[in-house]
């Protein structure tokens, strides 16, 4: 893996060291060492409080995954945490909590705890990347669907013999955007 995620977002330094911070948050030992630190830091971190935090991390590490596969076409590989308590759910968008976990979340909060705002950070974080994400994905889609890019699809069609119907590959591209996420589409060479 390279030092940073590639410049993504040249003009938002900010947002590309929030990154690189998620991409490290993929080591077990680096999630360690924070949840360590909470633990000597906050009298009231439990088994439940370090996985609601390291289910946030993971998920934030996932994202900015993306984001750094969707820019270099490489990725890192996230090391999987075993929760320890039976209040994380893996989704397919990346970690839920039972209602036990959102009862613990909800208290915090109510509460003001200080650990309240260290989880905030995270959910923050990862709002920030899911958004960035979706921007990136936005400009990869609107790339594709660009005239720029159709002329290039028609000069590869006519090399190979092929018709080309303009629309109909325009229909396709939309229809296959709907179908699959931008990042498995790269993985799968349907885009580079």
């Amino acid at each position: 893996m390279k030092n940073n995620v590639i410049d993504f977002n040249k003009k938002n330094k900010e947002l590309v060291e929030m990154a690189n911070f998620a991409l490290t948050l993929a080591k077990q030992s680096t999630r360690n060492v924070i949840l360590d630190r909470l633990e000597a830091e906050y009298a009231n971190v439990n088994i439940i409080t370090k996985d609601i935090i390291e289910a946030f991390m993971i998920d934030c590490a996932n994202v900015a995954n993306d984001l750094y596969f969707i820019t270099a076409k490489e990725e890192i590989k996230i090391e999987d945490a075993t929760f320890r308590s039976n209040i994380v759910r893996k989704t397919d968008e990346g970690h839920a909590f039972t209602i036990d976990g959102v009862n613990e979340l909800t208290h915090l909060k109510n509460i003001s705890d200080p650990l309240a705002e260290e989880i905030g950070m995270y959910t923050t974080l990862l709002t920030k990347l899911i958004a960035e994400k979706d921007k990136v994905e936005k400009k990869v889609k609107k790339d594709l669907l660009s005239e720029q890019n159709l002329r290039q699809m028609q000069k590869y069609y006519r090399e190979l013999g092929m018709k080309f119907d303009k629309e109909e590959v325009k229909q396709s591209i939309k229809e296959m955007l709907e179908q699959y996420s931008v990042v498995d589409l790269i993985k799968n060479n349907y885009i580079s």
